[in-house]
């Protein structure tokens, strides 16, 4: 009878056991599938709202022309916007040291005044500003950065900045 109560008892015990792996094992893949839909699901939101590349697809504005007023210490400039799109302003910026020469490659190190320009500016649209220039004697460089204002957001434009150089001196 023993023998039999022993036996009895080592079937329970592995019956168990058996009911045991068989949970852990439905818990895992519970657990795996579980975790792949999660992943779906965030994966599935970062491909359908892509982060932008570039803010400012398709930008191009150049200075078609300038002209300096050294007793005035102003300078006009035409800029022409040769892009596919509006902008809404530009940056103006310049360096009174020339490129090449020490502290020349920097063309934005100072503000013209004003320092903004903020109107848009359609496709094929040239403006004509004039900016003054107080903290220099010359100008050897000129600096524009375009931006857009969109949602109430500015985006510089900063694949788009254009530098030229220039001779404004007294």
């Amino acid at each position: 009878m023993d023998k039999l109560n022993k036996l009895s008892f080592n079937k329970k015990q592995m019956n168990k056991r058996a009911v045991e792996t068989l949970i852990a094992y439905v818990l895992l893949i519970g657990i795996g599938v579980a975790m792949a839909g999660a992943v779906y699901v965030w994966l599935k939101f970062y491909i359908a709202n892509p982060l932008p590349t570039e803010s400012c697809p398709d930008v191009s504005l150049i200075i078609k022309s300038y002209n300096c007023s050294e007793s005035s210490k102003t300078i006009t400039l035409e800029i022409q916007n040769r892009g596919l799109f509006n902008v809404s302003g530009f940056y103006a910026k310049m360096n009174n040291i020339a490129e090449g020469q020490p502290g020349g490659n920097i063309a934005g190190k100072y503000p013209l005044n004003p320092r903004q320009y903020l109107e848009s500016i359609a496709p094929a649209k040239t403006i004509t500003q004039e900016f003054t220039f107080i903290y220099v004697d010359s100008i050897k460089q000129i600096e524009i950065e375009p931006f857009i204002i969109s949602k109430n957001q500015t985006s510089l434009c900063e694949k788009a900045i254009v530098r030229q150089s220039v001779e404004c001196k007294p």
